[in-house]
């Protein structure tokens, strides 16, 4: 059994900016480094429109799957690996004016 972290990021400034293919790939290696960590999906939601919610689709959403849960707990600590990930410059050049982690 694995154990999943959602993130989400919003730009609240530009919701139709969409996040670059190039920090996409800039971020996968960032992610990697996250001890535990078995898999990172990174998915951009496409500009659309739905009744469902009036709200501006995310700009980024993640799934981080992890071998157990101490694992992922570690890396969500204050001195884990997800804090240090926000600090990288692939982080930082997102187009990003909020996240949270579920």
């Amino acid at each position: 059994m694995s154990f999943a972290c959602f993130v989400t990021v919003w730009n609240d400034a530009d919701p139709a900016q969409p996040v670059p293919a190039t920090l996409h790939a800039a971020l996968v290696p960032e992610f990697r480094r996250l001890l535990g960590l078995l898999r990172v999906e990174l998915h951009s939601p496409a500009a659309i429109t739905t009744y469902h919610r009036p709200d501006p689709a995310p700009a980024l959403a993640l799934r981080l799957d992890f071998a157990t849960l101490p694992a992922a707990e570690a890396q969500l600590l204050p001195d884990g690996g997800l804090h240090a990930l926000v600090a990288a410059p692939a982080w930082r050049a997102l187009p990003a004016t909020a996240s949270s982690c579920r």
